[in-house]
């Protein structure tokens, strides 16, 4: 009797890679799932799937089915990730001015091929409790992907970042070779202070932000998109405050003063 399945149940595999490079000098990954593959189906699916990378987790369920297209379904949770071990360290001063003695030369722009968008139909979520880089935090992130006649979408990518949120829409198309995007942004209620704390150290402004960006393009080169970008967005600072001064309230203030009101109060302002 021709065997039509293979079946690997309770696979365990783990390996530990070490050198000098490497952050704590070696990196643990252990994998743990039951894979049935179907011959005539050419369909792999992997049920109970865990894998972890040092303290990185990932687990869930996806098949894959491979033939003139190659169909990817996925499910999976994440643990909160720190990627700073795996982040190669700036250089110093001393390095760069040896580095940067010598201009480098200008790379060429090739236009990425992404004909391989025709060959996958995907779709799949991921949810990823957090993820830390450098000293940004964001919050939970969920994404849903999906791949299908060259076309590839975020929709959306969500994420909770510094207690507001970020909603993103994206899409690349193929195109026979145009390459064509679209992006739709929304950013809101974003504790502005914390964030640029984290990312410039600037312990400079207070408030909430809320950002929106619907953009649309042709091309993915640095110059096409950077000529080629067309979009509307806007930026709004709520509750904003500056080395102690309160903005809206000043604003108030002034607007008192050349109206002829009485000036607001603190009181007024809460």
């Amino acid at each position: 009797v021709a065997t039509k399945n293979i079946t690997a149940k309770m696979l365990d595999i783990k390996t530990v890679v070490t050198g000098d490079e490497l952050p704590n000098k070696k990196i643990s990954t252990q994998v743990n799932a039951d894979i049935i593959y179907q011959l005539d189906n050419q369909l792999a699916t992997i049920n109970a799937l865990k894998m972890q990378v040092d303290n990185m987790q990932l687990a869930g369920e996806m098949s894959v089915q491979t033939g003139n297209i190659t169909k990817v379904r996925y499910n999976l949770t994440a643990n909160e990730w720190n990627l700073n071990d795996y982040i190669a360290e700036t250089k110093d001063e001393d390095e760069k001015a040896t580095t940067e003695s010598e201009p480098p030369a200008t790379p060429v722009e090739v236009e990425p091929d992404l004909s391989f968008l025709k060959g996958l139909d995907v779709d799949g979520t991921l949810k990823i409790a957090a993820i830390k880089v450098g000293k940004v935090k964001i919050g939970e992130i969920n994404k849903h992907l999906i791949i299908h006649k060259g076309k590839a979408q975020l929709k959306p990518l969500t994420a909770i970042l510094y207690q507001g949120f970020l909603i993103v829409n994206a899409q690349v198309d193929e195109s026979n070779g145009l390459n064509k995007y679209k992006l739709l942004t929304t950013l809101s209620e974003v504790n502005l202070h914390p964030l640029l704390v984290d990312v410039a150290e600037l312990d400079l402004l207070s408030g909430t932000t809320s950002f929106n960006f619907n953009g649309k393009g042709e091309g993915l080169t640095t110059t096409k998109i950077k000529q080629g970008l067309k979009g509307t967005g806007d930026f709004k600072l709520l509750d904003g405050e500056l080395y102690g001064i309160n903005i809206p309230q000043q604003l108030r203030s002034l607007k008192a003063k050349i109206t002829g009101a009485k000036p607001p109060t603190v009181n007024d302002i809460k």
